[in-house]
């Protein structure tokens, strides 16, 4: 199983192989032109027998894993937007599950699971906003 994280790496080094093999040429964004079945099979290797729904809910419990450590860490679910652990963006991740949850969006499983966690959205209790 590839990431997308991966891919975007191998491209990378691939694009740049002539600053390492001065003989290689120059990757180009139409060199690496894939026909539709190419792409397709990429794919399929890159995300298996998993549903678009099935990966983003693998993305949002590692989010919800980290607010859990976060919560562990300061003793509350206050996370600062800009925050972030070990180059994850927790706090942009929060963010969006409070607008979610502002807009209607917030899947209920999920917010169920947010709720168990303690106040998540309404800061007034510690002089902050509410946050819907």
């Amino acid at each position: 199983m590839f990431s997308t994280k991966s891919i975007v790496i191998l491209f990378t080094l691939i694009a740049s192989a002539s600053a390492f093999c001065p003989t290689a040429k120059p990757v180009s964004a139409t060199s690496l032109s894939l026909t539709r079945k190419e792409k397709e099979n990429l794919w399929d290797k890159i995300i298996g027998d998993r549903t678009s729904k099935q990966i983003i809910d693998e993305k949002w419990d590692v989010g919800f894993e980290r607010l859990i450590e976060f919560q562990g860490l300061k003793g509350n679910l206050m996370v600062p937007q800009n925050y972030k652990v070990n180059d994850y963006k927790l706090g942009g991740w929060m963010f969006r599950q409070r607008e979610n949850k502002r807009q209607g969006k917030l899947d209920e499983d999920k917010e169920k699971k947010l709720d168990d966690l303690g106040n998540w959205c309404d800061f007034t209790e510690f002089g902050g906003p509410a946050m819907y």
